[in-house]
C-alpha cells in the first residue's frame, strides 16, 4: 500500500522525512490532501461525525452534505452513535472516490500531553485500509490542528502506528503485562515505570 504524508506545515515535513524517509511505500508531500491523486484520503474527525472544522470541513464541502449525511448514519448505525477512537471505516463518495473516517478525539478539543491519539488514530485507518484493499491513501498529520499535539510526539506516535501494522509489529504478541506495560511507555517516550500503582 502507498502512504502519502501530506501537510503544509514545513516542521511536519521534516520530522516525517527524518521517520519515513527509507520506506519505499511511503511518500511525502508539501500539498493539500486533495492535491495527489490516490484511492482514499483520511478524514480525522471526531467521535460524532460532525465534520464543521478544520481539514474535516474541508472535505464534507467537497464531497457534500449527503457525504456528511453518510458519515453521520454510519456512525449511527454501526456505532451506536458513537464511534471511538482507534476505531475507522471507509465510505465512498459520490464520484467513486473512498474516504476513511479516523477520529482523533471524542468532542473538538486540545488533547491531554499523554493522549496517545495520533497512534490510534493512524493505527486505525491503516487497519481499516489494509481490509478494504486500499492501494494509495492520503495521511495528514494527526491530532496536531484542535488538538494542538506537539508535532515531534505526532510523528513519533505515526511512525510506531506504521511499523506495528505496515511492518507487521503487531505479530510480536505480549506475553505478559510488563512488557505491554514497557511498550505503553515508549509510546508516551517516558521513563519505563510500574504504572499500575502510584
Amino acid at each position: 500500500m502507498q502512504i502519502n504524508l501530506i501537510s503544509k506545515n514545513v516542521q511536519i515535513l521534516n520530522l516525517w522525512n527524518d521517520l519515513f524517509h527509507s520506506y519505499d511505500n511511503v511518500k511525502i508531500y508539501n500539498n493539500t490532501i486533495f492535491s495527489i491523486k490516490s484511492d482514499a484520503i483520511c478524514a480525522p474527525g471526531n467521535s460524532f461525525g460532525i465534520m464543521d472544522g478544520g481539514l474535516d470541513l474541508s472535505i464534507s464541502m467537497k464531497y457534500g452534505y449527503e457525504f456528511q449525511k453518510d458519515i453521520l448514519k454510519k456512525i449511527q448505525d454501526d456505532y451506536y452513535g458513537e464511534i471511538s477512537v482507534g476505531n475507522a471505516f471507509l465510505i465512498k463518495t459520490f464520484d467513486g472516490n473512498s474516504v476513511i473516517y479516523s477520529p482523533t478525539m471524542r468532542v473538538p478539543m486540545i488533547l491531554p500531553k499523554k493522549s496517545l491519539n495520533a497512534y490510534f488514530a493512524f493505527r486505525a485507518a491503516l487497519i481499516c485500509a489494509r481490509q478494504s484493499s486500499i492501494k494509495s491513501i492520503n495521511i495528514p498529520a494527526f491530532c496536531t490542528g484542535v488538538g494542538q499535539m506537539d508535532a515531534k510526539k505526532c510523528v513519533f506516535q505515526m511512525h510506531e502506528a506504521y511499523k506495528n501494522i505496515i511492518l507487521d509489529g503487531y505479530k510480536n504478541n505480549f506475553t505478559n503485562w510488563m512488557d505491554a506495560q514497557k511498550s505503553h511507555n515508549e509510546l508516551l517516550q517516558v521513563k519505563n515505570k510500574d504504572i499500575q500503582y502510584k
